[in-house]
């Protein structure tokens, strides 16, 4: 997924739209879990009680989507790699992949209106 310079830009671009369609399928085929103050949602990749199994390697696949074709933003004192699909930005908290266990989401639109 790596871009070394212009020659591997069509290349990347190509990675990029057929992981896109990847992702949001994955995105669609999980039931993702509201918080209680309703600010954002979030799954877990060793399922829960909406989704008894998640697909771990897909769930792996979207988190380093995320890390390599996503931006950088301050949250408070913290970065996180954010990337936005739909009306959702999404983000995991940077552990490492082995490590990373849960994938939030919010409404882009809202995200703007907490940070005001």
């Amino acid at each position: 997924m790596q871009v070394n310079g212009g020659a591997n830009l069509v290349s990347s671009m190509e990675e990029f739209e057929i992981g896109l369609e990847r992702v949001k399928i994955f995105i669609e085929s999980v039931v993702w879990t509201t918080s209680k103050d309703k600010s954002h949602q979030w799954i877990f990749r060793d399922g829960d009680r909406h989704n008894a199994k998640i697909d771990i390697e897909e769930f792996q696949f979207f988190v380093m989507f995320i890390r390599e074709f996503g931006y950088k933003e301050h949250y408070f004192r913290a970065i996180h790699t954010y990337i936005n699909i739909g009306k959702y930005k999404y983000w995991t908290m940077g552990a490492a992949l082995n490590i990373t266990t849960i994938i939030n989401r919010q409404i882009y639109e809202q995200n703007l209106e907490l940070r005001k």
